[in-house]
């Protein structure tokens, strides 16, 4: 049932009480209680006799403040069923490369429904296909790819268990994975939310009761290119070169080409990430370089030159010997 239909059904049982003229009857937007399923009859007819006297015409101003403010307590202190928690992946891809998109889970505990939609920018992403289906039951044909619907971002979702005690699966586990090929430009990001379009995010338990869904974000960026070969890494238009020489025993150069003027870091760090040696300045456009020497790094081994200026950042290995 989804929520418009769960919402009309509220509505009609409050009508339906005789001694309740259904003319009178004032809608307030309870978006909470209707998914509160467990509720009784009795709380159902409290509140609709609030609302009878909050608009009868001899309610004066102050009455209607303390009715509004009990029927808002009233919906406050309604216990809600646990919370489904679904939360989409954040990621850095390559351009013109695949996105992964993993489904975490939390709460999920005797579920036997569960439906959901996912949405991301189309001119960042396309839909490919879906893999790592961790849920039992769970397939392909359970995803609704009708053409028009991925064209606009968003896909949808519907499984169904026959489990008597229903499914569970550990916190932080991944459900499933969508893969999407990455189509935008270099620094461009989508995020991919769980939405209730085209198919609205609920789940339901054993009982058949309506399990509420936490509709998580993800994101996805794209990375900037990274061109690396034996001589040089580049981006952004700067070269990190490869020291000379690499190995080196008594001193190395490491050496760097910008094409404007600016302010730059050369670091040397271990492989667990200590630094060894940074050294910080402006520099001009074109070629510069540093020579390090064997007070610099005195120990054999292997290290990391990692170059960095404003946003761009390079790295380069480097090997000590004796």
């Amino acid at each position: 049932m989804n929520k418009t239909n769960r919402r009309d059904h509220i509505i009609k049982f409050m009508k339906s009480e005789t001694f309740f003229d259904s003319d009178s009857y004032h809608e307030l937007k309870l978006a909470d209680f209707y998914n509160t399923p467990k509720q009784t009859k009795t709380t159902y007819t409290f509140i609709k006799a609030l609302n009878y006297l909050l608009n009868t015409k001899s309610c004066i101003y102050p009455m209607k403040k303390l009715l509004t403010l009990l029927i808002y307590i009233m919906v406050a202190s309604a216990p809600l069923s646990a919370q489904l928690y679904l939360t989409p992946d954040t990621s850095l891809v390559e351009l013109g490369g695949k996105a992964e998109v993993n489904i975490k889970v939390k709460n999920f505990k005797n579920l036997t429904g569960l439906q959901f939609s996912l949405n991301w920018n189309p001119a960042i992403m396309k839909y490919d296909t879906v893999k790592n289906f961790n849920l039992p039951g769970l397939s392909a044909d359970m995803i609704g790819a009708d053409p028009d619907t991925l064209a606009a971002g968003k896909i949808g979702l519907l499984w169904t268990s026959f489990q008597p005690l229903g499914n569970m699966m550990a916190d932080g586990s991944t459900m499933l994975t969508f893969v999407f090929d990455v189509v935008g430009k270099k620094g461009e990001s989508t995020t991919v939310k769980v939405e209730d379009s085209p198919v609205f995010a609920e789940a339901y338990d054993t009982a058949g009761v309506l399990v509420p869904v936490v509709k998580g974000t993800g994101k996805v960026t794209i990375k900037f290119p990274v061109n690396t070969n034996e001589l040089w890494t580049e981006k952004d238009n700067i070269k990190l070169y490869n020291p000379d020489p690499n190995p080196f025993v008594n001193n190395t150069k490491i050496t760097w080409e910008m094409p404007t003027a600016g302010n730059l870091s050369i670091i040397i760090t271990d492989p667990s990430g200590k630094q060894v040696k940074k050294v910080d300045g402006n520099f001009g456009s074109g070629k510069n370089s540093i020579q390090l020497d064997q007070s610099d790094i005195p120990l054999p081994g292997s290290y990391f030159v990692t170059l960095k200026s404003n946003n761009t950042t390079l790295s380069r290995k480097l090997i000590k010997v004796n």
